[in-house]
């Protein structure tokens, strides 16, 4: 059975002799807009190539990235907004061009380093006009995590060891990055809140496993009989912003 009208069209009731006056129909598209492409800019420390995407409206990306939404509608737009996760609200206001609308933002985890800051989007419009598009497309946004950089003591083995004041022990570190690039490894100690040991293992960038060895000796460090040394290793990735360094169990 016929579920709509697909045409304008002119209409009146009748009722045995009866007549009513026409009326007309007029059909209009309804307000549509959709994704033409999205742009990646990646961030710098990444390595990776910006590109885009077309026909797509789905974003995957790493962390950081700058993604940019180019959109167009079946008709004139008045204004246009990107709404995080379908709320009705209007969370970023589009740049207006006639039938085209674009939205620029930063990719962003939430605390947890896993979940995106949003999950969804879709794009309201409102014509010239002042009709609205009533049921936009959801789209799923997929935010990657910069992993955070592994860092471990490997020598001495002992959580606890007595040494004397002139006795040398090699402190030996391993750290690496599994995505991208470590920055810097340090390597910290302090006795009763009081450092006493800040040396820097690793400056610059470094892929793959690093390992460093560094050669303590108490009494270089201006350390006494009965103090007591708690140490630990600190890795910080080439991630830019820079977050807070891992640290090694002390």
């Amino acid at each position: 059975a016929p579920t709509g009208v697909a045409q304008n069209l002119r209409y009146r009731i009748e009722a045995g002799d009866a007549r009513s006056r026409e009326f007309a129909v007029n059909v209009v598209a309804a307000p549509t807009i959709t994704v033409e492409r999205i742009e990646y800019d990646y961030p710098a420390y990444t390595g990776f190539a910006d590109h885009s995407s077309s026909g797509l409206g789905d974003i995957r990306a790493i962390e950081g990235t700058r993604v940019t939404i180019h959109a167009r509608a079946n008709e004139q737009i008045d204004e246009a907004a990107v709404d995080f996760e379908a709320d009705g609200r209007r969370d970023i206001v589009m740049h207006i061009e006639g039938q085209q609308a674009r939205a620029p933002f930063v990719l962003a985890l939430r605390d947890d380093r896993q979940t995106p800051k949003f999950t969804s989007y879709v794009l309201r419009f409102t014509t010239a006009d002042g009709r609205k598009n009533s049921d936009p497309v959801k789209f799923a946004i997929d935010v990657l995590p910069d992993f955070e950089p592994e860092v471990a003591i490997l020598a001495p083995r002992e959580k606890l060891r007595d040494v004397r004041l002139d006795e040398t022990v090699a402190i030996e570190v391993s750290a690496s990055d599994p995505d991208f690039a470590l920055a810097e490894v340090r390597l910290e100690g302090d006795v009763a809140g009081r450092k006493v040991l800040d040396k820097q293992l690793l400056a610059g960038e470094h892929t793959g496993r690093f390992a460093g060895r560094f050669l303590f000796t108490p009494r270089e460090h201006q350390l006494q009989a009965g103090d007591v040394v708690r140490y630990r290793a600190t890795a910080r990735d080439n991630r830019q912003p820079s977050i807070a360094p891992t640290i090694s169990d002390e």
